[in-house]
């Protein structure tokens, strides 16, 4: 395994090498606030689009050093119809998070959190979850329990189990940015992968190449999409990037999702116990 970073950068954006996290967050903005104002070298998922109905936004609560609320940014794939499933680096350590039911997360849009938004009643991460201070990041995973369940026009997708692709196509999904420069957060963005060409699956791991683009800081946690007879499956839940050597082109060397089959142990036994 590659070491995460080839960068003296340490930090991109001041969030460690999870770089799938956004760490810019607006100011003034907390989950009970009213509106907030992707994927690199990907294309918008307009309302119609059905992927546009299968993933969703999160936004976890912290606080900072002063004890100011800030808020940052996931993205989520339902797998029930209360469960959103995500990774664990975007459900460790916060103290509240709210899925988020649009496709455009922006005031002009029309986007108002205390409609298009539930809070989540539980959340957890897998235990095993090592992070980026250990030697390879591993059980990137987590899940969260809403309030209330999804709205009627979303999807549950359900997670590869194994056996064979219908498609060579892989379809990457996620409201991060556009650029290293963290711009265009907050709008959801695809990508389609050749799963021969771009990717590459190990026991726990899939490792995506991104010279033509691929995730970025808040696609952390949103699915990896393939075909199985005809239906979108998760393969696998978005991680971390690999960075290159240059800060404007960090997004650009290779992202690795968690591998579905791999964590299906741990979501069967943990969805019982949320509450």
């Amino acid at each position: 395994m590659k070491k995460i970073m080839k960068t003296s950068m340490g930090l991109l954006l001041g969030l460690s090498v999870l770089v799938g996290c956004t760490a810019s967050h607006e100011s003034g903005e907390k989950i009970s606030g009213q509106c907030m104002p992707g994927v690199i070298g990907g294309s918008l998922a307009a309302k119609s689009d059905p992927l546009s109905k299968k993933v969703v936004m999160l936004l976890m609560a912290t606080y900072n050093s002063k004890g100011q609320e800030e808020i940052h940014s996931c993205t989520g794939t339902p797998i029930s119809e209360d469960v959103i499933l995500t990774a664990a680096h975007c459900v460790k350590g916060y103290h509240k998070i709210a899925a988020v039911f649009a496709n455009d997360v922006t005031c002009s849009s029309g986007y108002r959190i205390n409609r298009d938004a539930v809070i989540a009643s539980s959340f957890a991460y897998d235990p095993d979850y090592t992070d980026s201070t250990h030697i390879i990041i591993t059980h990137d995973v987590g899940l969260v329990r809403l309030e209330s369940k999804i709205p009627s026009d979303y999807e549950i997708s359900p997670l590869y189990t194994g056996g064979p692709l219908s498609s060579d196509e892989v379809t990457l999904v996620g409201y991060g940015a556009t650029s290293e420069s963290g711009s265009g957060v907050m709008f959801l963005r695809s990508k389609k992968k050749s799963y021969e060409k771009d990717l590459s699956v190990s026991d726990d791991r899939v490792t995506i190449l991104q010279t033509e683009g691929g995730l970025c800081k808040g696609d952390s946690g949103g699915p990896v999409f393939v075909e199985v007879n005809g239906q979108k499956q998760i393969l696998g839940v978005a991680s971390y990037v690999n960075g290159v050597a240059s800060a404007d082109s960090f997004c650009h060397g290779t992202s690795t999702a968690m591998y579905s089959p791999s964590l299906l142990p741990w979501i069967t036994k943990t969805i019982p116990t949320l509450k």
